[in-house]
């Protein structure tokens, strides 16, 4: 199951808007395959792994740690 997938589906993840978190990317939630020029810039920058880690790390703390629902 992909993160977008689990977050639909968890009560806690929804109550706590998750998914938000992602809310200047959104286009990172609906598709896998679509980026800006904007996020060119920032992967050569090294600023997009950053972001990306820190969104990474919030989620997967909810995941295996936080949330009440197991799959």
């Amino acid at each position: 199951m992909v993160m977008k997938e689990y977050f639909m589906t968890c009560r806690d993840a929804s109550r706590q808007k998750l998914l938000r978190k992602l809310e200047e990317k959104q286009h990172f939630v609906e598709n896998a395959y679509m980026y800006s020029l904007q996020d060119l810039i920032q992967v050569n920058d090294g600023s997009m792994v950053k972001y990306l880690d820190g969104i990474q790390s919030l989620f997967l703390t909810h995941i295996k740690e936080e949330c009440q629902v197991k799959f």
